[in-house]
């Protein structure tokens, strides 16, 4: 396998909790099933790879921190280097599943009338935001949860509650 045939799912956060946790920082294209990986590969800057497992996962504050088996990033971590988080092809596509839903280009209706077109989209920890240009090339950003959405299909999403978003 080659550095190039690994797939970057995020990255490390600059400090090592008190309890051997480090932040994960989502990529873009995350997806929330990602959290579920358990062997990983960390890319260091000058390009050596590391194999190793995710031992143990918590979520605290809308943040994630990942624990690793037998492995002390201290140094990396310390010095502020960039440690990015990947995987390999058969497991991304195994976690990803079926998954995959991309909103963009998806019209936005809300109230019956409509209010733009998803044009991007980034995953959180346990939703994801999008952003929406609208017909005057404004854009506003949504949470994609229960509070905004009533129902999506294919081609189209039903919004609620958009008027204290889009007038930020």
């Amino acid at each position: 396998m080659q550095l190039s045939d690994l797939i970057p799912v995020g990255t490390l956060g600059f400090r090592v909790e008190a309890n051997g946790y480090i932040q994960f920082r989502p990529g873009k294209g995350f997806r929330p099933g990602f959290l579920q990986m358990q062997d990983v590969f960390l890319i260091f800057p000058d390009h050596s790879v590391i194999l190793t497992t995710v031992v143990d996962r918590i979520s605290s504050g809308g943040k994630t921190f990942f624990r690793f088996d037998e492995i002390d990033l201290s140094d990396h971590v310390q010095q502020r280097k960039r440690i990015t988080l990947a995987l390999n092809p058969e497991a991304f596509n195994q976690l990803l599943g079926e998954d995959i839903d991309d909103p963009v280009d998806k019209q936005v209706y809300a109230q019956g009338e409509m209010v733009g077109t998803v044009i991007d989209w980034m995953e959180q920890a346990d939703h994801r935001v999008l952003t929406v240009e609208r017909p005057d090339g404004s854009q506003f950003m949504f949470p994609d949860v229960g509070r905004y959405v009533e129902r999506q299909d294919d081609r189209s999403i039903y919004a609620r509650n958009l008027d204290e978003l889009m007038d930020l």
